[in-house]
């Protein structure tokens, strides 16, 4: 009977499984080095991004700032702009007050009454005058009311006076000289336009620098 031994081939079996072992266990661990070697580029290149990203967002929010100036400076001029147009409005409107009120006085006027009197203090007006009856000066009352220049229309004193035969009314009426809305738009508007025409004929300047100094 013959005899066999197996044992070396077995053994040549086990190597060979444990080099096979051997060589998957390289070849994963070289797959995951370079999986890891991945991620790690994949994970600078990230974050280089969001450093570039960051320092362009960054870059924005300082022009944004910039613009956001600009942009408080303009409305504090138009502020400024819009106060010194209702200064000027007011004053071309205070200006021409007295002219409508002696024009309003004069619509105003009844036949039988005569204004013998007429004192301004800043936007009280005081009249004094005469009239043949009662009946006129309450007339004049209304037309004065009627007017859009005078406000607080109040009938202060009335007294009777006699010439020879002749008899006659004197009275005293206090009022409030006012501006119309609609001539205040006007002389807003008036101020504007004369505002813009200046500006219009001064050189430009924006945008300019400081003049040059020293020899080119």
């Amino acid at each position: 009977m013959i005899r066999v031994n197996l044992l070396p081939v077995r053994t040549s079996r086990r190597l060979e499984a444990v080099h096979r072992e051997v060589r998957l266990a390289l070849v994963g661990a070289a797959i995951l080095v370079l999986a890891c070697v991945a991620v790690f580029i994949w994970q600078t290149a990230t974050a280089n991004d969001l450093h570039a990203e960051n320092a362009r967002l960054q870059k924005d929010l300082e022009t944004l700032k910039i613009a956001v100036a600009r942009v408080d400076e303009v409305e504090k001029m138009n502020a400024e702009l819009r106060r010194k147009l209702d200064v000027i409005a007011e004053l071309q409107a205070n200006k021409v007050g007295p002219v409508h009120l002696l024009d309003e006085l004069v619509s105003a006027t009844p036949e039988k009454l005569s204004i013998t009197s007429l004192k301004q203090d800043a936007v009280r007006v005081a009249l004094l005058g005469d009239a043949a009856s009662n009946e006129v000066i309450s007339q004049f009352l209304v037309n004065l009311e009627k007017s859009a220049w005078l406000d607080e229309v109040y009938l202060v004193s009335i007294d009777q006076d006699r010439q020879g035969a002749y008899t006659h009314k004197t009275f005293q009426i206090s009022a409030r000289l006012v501006i119309p809305e609609e001539e205040q738009e006007r002389q807003k508007l008036a101020a504007r336009a004369a505002l813009e025409e200046l500006d219009a004929t001064r050189p430009a300047s924006v945008g300019m620098g400081p003049p040059p100094t020293g020899n080119p």
